[in-house]
Formats: structure tokens, sequence, C-alpha cells
């Protein structure tokens, strides 16, 4: 499971073009929510592939939009041959939103307040190292719908969560390649380090449900 809808304002939008005639477009969706008496301002990485960024009209700078699709990861390299990754929200719909009169919602952020929700379901990647400090941080591998051709297996994306106390505590006895449920807002967090600026995009959990991996047993005969 990987479904995720974002509400918010467009920002920074850009088109690039990319091998064999395709074209990426990229945005920001900027929105806010309220969340124990506290407005909360959010930033969304958007990726816009084939068709739907062939359509994208550049007048949506500014606007309103809902966009409802899945979270992925990308991979390339950069000038000096380093392996780099990232993860956005790959658009499969998006359209404008319509809604009453709004009234002003936090500084700088949407008129209204916005939706972020993050459905996920995956494996863990490694077993859970707990933290008297901060957040337990956790990287969730979340399979794909398809097989690509030649492969036997989906592809995964490999999507890292946040999870604070006491939703962390669910997570006590978990270990590597157990299977995880994940319920969150989908956020690009930033910060400084040897004085440059250094950007991730993570999942931030407001719920969380732990399986155990199911043994089926072999019919008997």
């Amino acid at each position: 499971m990987n479904a995720v809808i974002v509400t918010g304002k467009v920002e920074r939008a850009e088109a690039k073009a990319l091998d064999g005639d395709r074209t990426l477009v990229t945005f920001n969706l900027i929105g806010a929510y309220e969340e124990e008496g506290r407005v909360r301002n959010f930033v969304v990485p958007v990726s816009l592939f084939g068709a739907q960024a062939r359509r994208f009209d550049n007048g949506l700078e500014g606007q309103e939009v809902a966009v409802v699709g899945s979270l992925r990861q990308r991979t390339w390299e950069n000038d000096k041959k380093e392996k780099r990754s990232a993860v956005s929200l790959v658009a499969r719909y998006l359209y404008r939103v319509a809604h009453a009169e709004a009234k002003p919602f936090g500084k700088g952020s949407a008129p209204f307040p916005a939706v972020n929700q993050v459905n996920l379901q995956g494996r863990l990647v490694a077993t859970p190292e707990s933290s008297e400090r901060g957040p337990l941080r956790v990287t969730l591998a979340v399979s794909r719908d398809y097989v690509p051709e030649g492969k036997e297996r989906p592809d995964a994306d490999f999507i890292d969560i946040t999870i604070w106390s006491p939703l962390a505590e669910a997570l006590a006895q978990a270990e590597k390649g157990d299977p995880l449920t994940v319920f969150g807002r989908f956020n690009r967090e930033s910060w400084e380090k040897d004085g440059k600026t250094h950007y991730a995009a993570r999942v931030t959990a407001t719920g969380v449900v732990p399986g155990i991996p199911l043994v089926l047993e072999p019919a008997a005969s």
C-alpha cells in the first residue's frame, strides 16, 4: 500500500526534458494544518511524469491544488559521479481545489487547512534502534504494484519514517523484515550542517500498526 493525498499551494514549478522525449515537472506543494492548537506548515516535493507533465499548466503557479499519488524514490548520479536519492510525491491525479471563501490560515501558507495524508505498508529494512532522546527513525521498503519486464519481483521504494513516542513504543519488539503499516504526513525537512543547508523528505507517523510475519504451514495431504 502506497497512497497519498495532499492539498496546498503550487510553488516553484519547473519543467525538465528527460531522455526519450520525456518531460518531468517538479514543484513544491505548500500547506498548513492545525495540531494541538498550533498551525504547522509543510512543504511537499511533487513530481509529474508523462501525460500529466505534458498537460501541466504553468498558470497553476500559486494556485490551490490537490495531488493524489504515491511516494517514489528517485536515484541518480551528480556531476562528481556520486549517487544521490530523493523521495517525492509522484502525482497520479492533479486538479484545482474548489472551496468556499477562505479565511487566512497560517502565515505564508495555504488559506485553508490542507490535507496531508500518507498510507504506507511495507517491511522494515533494519531492526529499529531505540533512542532515549528524539524520535525513532526507521526505513520502510514499500513494494511497487507491478513487476518490471525481465524481473521476478516488483521494485521497492525506501521511505524514511519518523516515529515519536508514545507511538515508537509499539515497535519495541519489531525486527528487520517485519511488516509495518504507517499512517502519517509527508514533509521536506531542512537542517544546517558544516555550513550547508541539507534537505530530506520524510514521513512523520501519526499511527503505526506493526505486524508479525505470517508462516503458512503446508496443507495436510
